[in-house]
């Protein structure tokens, strides 16, 4: 009895460790359609949607932002990985067609993410891309502005977005650990087999 009750507790807790680990956590830097720049875009606020042409040199922006530390998300600390675009609306543009997200922070430096619209395949689709790490020191947790940059082909685009945000995974050190816990657990069993 007492066996199966440690073979338990071992299996409840590489469970929890698990499924509370392998979740990616996600900030939501700022909700899409704030300010729009150049005469080929036009950018409707109640539905969230541009519009108008794929020239050189539209950009959206945030007209206010306050900001975001991007080492803290949802209790994870450690710089993010990955970025994160999300889109509520069909989008219609050359399929080779691509734009950049550019995160930039307090000193200037900046990290610049590139998209294709086709890798958006639905009307409702999330892309995730691995940031751009930049050479210089990055400040992940004073992050000052975000811009999306037209890939300029001159194509027509519809495209509305629900938002944009960042995501972390958890450490190399974490997967150590779920790796332990699994030989240990093993290990144990093997044991118990063994003296019986």
């Amino acid at each position: 009895m007492e066996t199966k009750t440690t073979i338990c507790s071992l299996l409840a807790s590489l469970f929890l460790l698990t499924h509370t680990t392998s979740a990616v956590p996600s900030i939501n830097l700022s909700t899409f359609g704030s300010s729009v720049e150049g005469d080929a875009w036009t950018w409707n606020a109640s539905t969230s949607t541009i519009s108008g042409v794929d020239a050189p040199g539209a950009l959206l922006y945030p007209t206010t932002f306050n900001g975001a530390n991007l080492t803290l998300i949802d209790g994870y600390a450690g710089n993010p990985s990955n970025l994160r675009l999300n889109l509520s609306g069909m989008v219609s543009i050359s399929p080779g067609a691509a734009f950049t997200i550019t995160l930039e922070d307090s000193n200037g430096v900046t990290s610049v993410t590139p998209f294709t619209w086709a890798s958006f395949t639905t009307s409702l689709s999330t892309v995730v891309n691995s940031l751009n790490i930049p050479q210089q020191s990055f400040e992940w947790n004073n992050v000052v502005s975000w811009t999306l940059d037209a890939g300029g082909t001159g194509s027509p685009v519809n495209a509305s977005f629900t938002s944009l945000s960042v995501t972390a995974v958890p450490e190399p050190s974490t997967y150590a650990l779920i790796a332990f816990a699994g030989l240990a657990l093993g290990g144990y069993a093997m044991r118990r087999r063994q003296s019986v």
